[in-house]
């Protein structure tokens, strides 16, 4: 199969003005998809750290109903 030398495409020539601004898709899906995996993502939590959440809350409703 024979190869051409010179290849098939121009080289794009990049200005420094703001016509310039294209918003790249596969960067803002990229961008996307991180923001939806970090929102889906729940802390950890530890057994004491629960335990002491709801003693917390116990302390804060009975207070409350005193």
């Amino acid at each position: 199969m024979p190869v051409d030398g010179e290849p098939t495409f121009e080289r794009r020539v990049v200005e420094d003005t703001p016509q310039n601004l294209v918003d790249d898709d596969d960067l803002q899906a990229a961008l996307a998809r991180s923001r939806r995996t970090n929102a889906k993502k729940r802390p950890k939590v530890n057994a004491e750290d629960l335990v002491a959440k709801r003693e917390s809350f116990d302390v804060a409703l009975c207070s409350e109903l005193t």
